[in-house]
């Protein structure tokens, strides 16, 4: 093959034996320098990009993260400022069902009644007073039987737990028996109303004061998520809030969606409320199952959507929201996430090839020109000397 090569140069005239040697040596450093500039830059900005595209995503979940909080603070602000209300609320009731029964006792110490009658007077306007939509005012002994109750009246439920289990019953009288009569006392316990078929245990609140003439416990229950919640604010204001993290673009076809700790979907722009734990991508991973064991990261998963031809690369972050065991999740489909870095990345690479292919031209040209500069006397030289070969003695060679 060198063999051939050598040969076929040597046939060459001397000019071209000058581009075939020096071409070579020009153009090749150029493209080989033009290659590596061109390979480092594209690199570097692609990386560049890469990493601002997953900064963005991560930005994204932050300022989810702190819409989340700022609506959770906002709101336990409230339910404070509410709670303050409530008992004070609770308390007046108390203290009036105290007037109430005090009175009572009066006109029985006065003669004016017997002391059953003051009592039944005193139970019927009780039972008269409701709190919200299921609390009510009752009475019972400081042995647990129920002397004034909507539902209950004539019952002993000393002997009463709580869905932990306590006797809050007796710790409740307890505490009346060893308190100032004029003070109101106020108890927390979970609580499931079984006749109302409630499922889920809820908390109840209790403010009471012991009536010692009668010993009564004079007393003013309701459940907190009644009581201290705001169900109409807090509504509209989730419902504000979820409008904004929806509005909120992510790329082409992204998008931000919270789910519970047992992957039921909180915010998510067309399947909220569905239950997604054992959704599994194309590879039939289940992707949302390892999110919620981890809570917080990052996850590449292939989901086909309906109406794609294939499976599209999903690339999301991932962050968790304690106070409500929420997981935040920020998608973008990889095509979509690189498409910025993989669009510079081809003009990058289209005006590094251009480059060095204008310059390989230009120094073609040179270096045929130089050849031309450098070859035209040997050649002229060469003329004159066949012409004095063929007897023409007359001819001259300029200097």
């Amino acid at each position: 093959m060198s063999r051939h090569l050598f040969r076929f140069v040597n046939k060459l005239k001397i000019r071209w034996k000058l581009v075939v040697v020096i071409l070579p040596l020009v153009v090749i450093p150029i493209f080989l320098l033009g290659g590596i500039v061109g390979y480092v830059a594209t690199e570097q900005a692609y990386q560049g990009l890469t990493a601002t595209s997953k900064a963005d995503l991560d930005h994204m979940a932050s300022f989810t993260l702190d819409l989340l909080d700022g609506h959770y603070r906002q709101f336990e602000v409230y339910r404070e400022d509410k709670r303050k209300i409530v008992r004070d609320e609770m308390k007046l009731l108390v203290d009036l069902a105290y007037s109430l029964v005090d009175e009572q006792q009066q006109q029985y110490k006065a003669g004016r009644i017997d002391l059953a009658s003051a009592q039944q007077t005193a139970r019927s306007t009780l039972k008269k007073v409701s709190i919200g939509s299921s609390g009510y005012l009752f009475a019972m002994t400081s042995g647990g039987l129920l002397t004034g109750h909507p539902a209950r009246e004539g019952e002993n439920v000393a002997g009463e737990q709580d869905e932990n289990g306590h006797f809050f019953i007796r710790g409740l009288s307890q505490r009346a028996l060893n308190s100032d009569p004029q003070k109101v006392l106020f108890s927390v316990y979970p609580w499931r109303n079984k006749t109302l078929g409630e499922k889920q245990p809820r908390q109840k609140l209790v403010a009471y004061r012991y009536f010692p003439e009668w010993d009564w416990i004079i007393a003013a229950g309701g459940y907190l998520d009644e009581t201290y919640g705001d169900l109409g604010f807090e509504k509209s204001s989730m419902v504000a809030l979820t409008q904004q993290i929806k509005n909120k673009q992510v790329g082409q076809t992204g998008y931000i969606f919270c789910m519970t700790g047992d992957g039921t979907l909180t915010i998510h722009p067309d399947a909220e409320g569905q239950n997604i734990l054992t959704a599994r991508d194309s590879d039939d991973r289940a992707f949302i199952a390892e999110m919620v064991e981890k809570k917080n990261g990052w996850i590449r998963y292939p989901w086909h959507n309906p109406g794609d031809e294939s499976a599209r690369m999903k690339i999301v972050r991932y962050r968790y929201f304690k106070p409500w065991d929420w997981i935040v999740a920020v998608g973008s489909y990889e095509d979509e996430f690189y498409q910025p870095a993989n669009q510079l990345k081809w003009r990058i690479a289209t005006h590094v090839l251009l480059l060095p292919l204008v310059m390989g031209l230009l120094a073609g040209a040179l270096v045929l020109l130089a050849s031309k500069v450098l070859t035209d006397p040997i050649q002229q030289m060469i003329s004159v000397i066949r012409r004095v070969k063929q007897g023409r003695f007359d001819e001259q060679l300029p200097v």
